[in-house]
């Protein structure tokens, strides 16, 4: 089984590097930089595991995860 991950966070250089990291061992990750990018984006898809980040430039991790639980 293929696991996906959205990774919530506006440091591209951090998200990258997670990214690679995860994609060694199998996973298949999802960027955002912003909480309406990753709102966009889990109006179309699922993922198994999200990773917020806590302060991002239009909302904070904590808004996010009480909005989508």
């Amino acid at each position: 089984m293929e696991y996906k991950i959205l990774l919530v966070d506006d440091d591209n250089d951090l998200s990258f590097i997670i990214s690679e990291s995860l994609s060694k061992y199998g996973y298949i990750t999802t960027h955002a930089s912003t909480a309406e990018e990753a709102y966009e984006i889990l109006e179309k898809n699922t993922f198994h595991i999200i990773i917020l980040d806590i302060n991002l430039p239009d909302s904070s991790g904590f808004e996010i995860c009480k909005e989508i639980r």
